[in-house]
């Protein structure tokens, strides 16, 4: 709504926006950078390419044991791929309650082909002996330069991928229980050519997680503490200055962010010790499960 102003001018809405935006630049620049917080989660939630990405990978075990090779080098076929990694509980179950039965209807057939693909720190001996000692007799790989992991977000596993013969992505999911017949279903329209394609997520996984990261500064534990820590700090500085004004304010404001800001910090610091050591916390997780719940 429009008002008249004395010198016959107007004072719009807009005006009395850029007036408060003029005189709270701090706020202005909160909301710009949550903005593009948002921004990049939104980003990086977005659909990508149904082309299946490209990547180089090692065989473990066959007549081609050691030598490298490219998934497009496999086009013209059906591919599962099974992202794992032998210290990685849920995905044994899935290769003994979905890929063995799979295997053993497809083994013949050369126009389907299953890869278990560890992206973990398996080494090739490790994931030689893996499947010899369970019985897995499709393809295994190891994925040794990281490039399948980056490509599929494969941080959270076990996650099967299906590729029909085009290298188009027909089949994406990660759950620790994966129905057989939806796969199968799945390859039979794949060979068929009759399988609708899907979007495979391209964002970063870590800009991903920075960006919900700063998102947690707002959460119930941490955003509605900020006036608690505010005005214990306007409180300090109005007694070291005498008095309550608005630079006491502005003074007031960054400690108590700050204050804020530190349970953001230890967070992340937890976060970034499970990354350098998720292989250790991985082996205590039956261990930790009983005090933890």
């Amino acid at each position: 709504m429009d008002e008249e102003i004395d010198d016959g001018g107007f004072y719009s809405n807009w005006d009395m926006v850029k007036g408060r935006a003029s005189e709270n630049p701090q706020i202005v620049t909160l909301g710009i950078v949550m903005l593009l917080v948002i921004s990049i989660l939104g980003f990086t939630m977005m659909g990508g390419s149904s082309e299946a990405p490209d990547f180089e990978a090692q065989w473990v075990g066959g007549e081609n044991d050691g030598e490298m090779f490219k998934l497009s080098d496999l086009q013209g076929k059906v591919v599962i791929l099974d992202l794992m990694a032998t210290t990685c509980s849920p995905c044994k179950d899935i290769a003994d309650d979905m890929l063995t039965p799979l295997h053993e209807k497809y083994k013949d057939d050369p126009g389907v082909v299953i890869i278990s693909l560890s992206v973990g720190e398996d080494t090739p001996e490790g994931l030689l002996a893996y499947s010899e000692e369970n019985g897995y007799h499709w393809t295994h790989a190891l994925d040794v330069n990281k490039e399948a992991f980056e490509a599929y977000n494969g941080i959270k596993i076990p996650k099967v991928v299906i590729i029909d013969p085009s290298g188009d992505l027909v089949y994406e999911k990660s759950s620790n229980r994966i129905p057989l017949r939806e796969v199968e279903d799945t390859v039979s329209s794949a060979k068929s050519g009759l399988a609708d394609t899907i979007n495979l997520q391209t964002g970063s996984i870590w800009l991903m997680a920075v960006g919900a990261g700063a998102l947690s500064f707002f959460s119930p534990c941490s955003f509605p503490l900020l006036p608690g820590y505010v005005s214990f700090y306007l409180m300090r500085k109005k007694e070291t200055s005498g008095g309550l004004n608005e630079q006491t304010m502005r003074a007031a404001l960054p400690a108590g962010l700050a204050a804020s800001g530190g349970i953001l910090t230890i967070f992340l610091g937890l976060a970034v010790f499970g990354i350098f050591f998720s292989e250790a916390i991985r082996e205590m997780v039956p261990v930790l499960i009983p005090i933890t719940g």
